[in-house]
């Protein structure tokens, strides 16, 4: 009967301690990913490597105007035709005023393909040096920035959580934000090829897997 008895105590001082250790591995994966993730979720700038371009001058009258301007820079980035990032587009026939249009791009952070911009809000600036916008999770598609007449558009498809935007243009004139707009998409754009914090996630997970099993047998 001691026997017996001292073997259940082992075993059950030997589950407590495999408990303690998964427990400290789950405490470890956590802060792994919260390091990880960190960089989408910051309240940081959108960053330039996101813009799709800017129009100057610019005096849209709605939403749908400035899905027009979005569209017009999609419709070129998804040509292919261009592999030069800016590339001045000149004036867009569809648009009754006269811009200057002008394409960025960035394929390590753009998919190959975008989808075409459907309005979905717009706001006004906060004060300070820049407004704090929450995209949610990969909610928008497109960031419709005006500045006095002139505007800057990104590609926010990839970006999730809180971020901001200068109060003050970055590319052309340097005016003051007068109102940004959000967009979604009426498409989902190509997958990006997944980045070393994905890949890193689940390395972490399969390792895990292993040392469960390790401790539990």
């Amino acid at each position: 009967m001691n026997t017996i008895t001292r073997q259940v105590s082992s075993a059950r001082t030997g589950n407590r301690k495999a408990l303690r250790s998964l427990q400290q591995f789950v405490a470890a994966s956590v802060v792994v990913a919260a390091l990880f993730l960190a960089p989408n979720a910051g309240a940081v700038p959108v960053a330039l490597d996101h813009m799709l371009g800017t129009v100057v001058p610019s005096v849209p009258t709605s939403g749908d105007d400035e899905a027009a301007m979005i569209n017009f820079l999609v419709s070129k980035y998804n040509s292919g035709l261009y592999t030069t990032s800016p590339t001045v587009l000149g004036d867009n026939p569809a648009d009754p005023g006269s811009e200057t249009y002008k394409l960025y791009f960035n394929h390590s952070v753009m998919p190959s393909q975008l989808p075409q911009a459907v309005y979905s809000s717009t706001r006004n600036p906060g004060t300070g040096n820049s407004t704090t916008i929450n995209f949610g999770s990969q909610t928008y598609q497109y960031l419709y920035a005006k500045y006095g007449s002139d505007v800057e558009i990104y590609y926010i498809g990839d970006l999730s959580g809180t971020w901001t935007l200068p109060n003050t243009g970055r590319v052309v004139n340097h005016n003051g934000l007068s109102h940004y707009s959000l967009f979604g998409g009426t498409t989902s754009p190509s997958p990006v090829p997944e980045g070393g914090a994905t890949v890193a996630l689940l390395g972490l997970g399969l390792l895990g897997l292993a040392f469960i099993r390790r401790t539990l047998r």
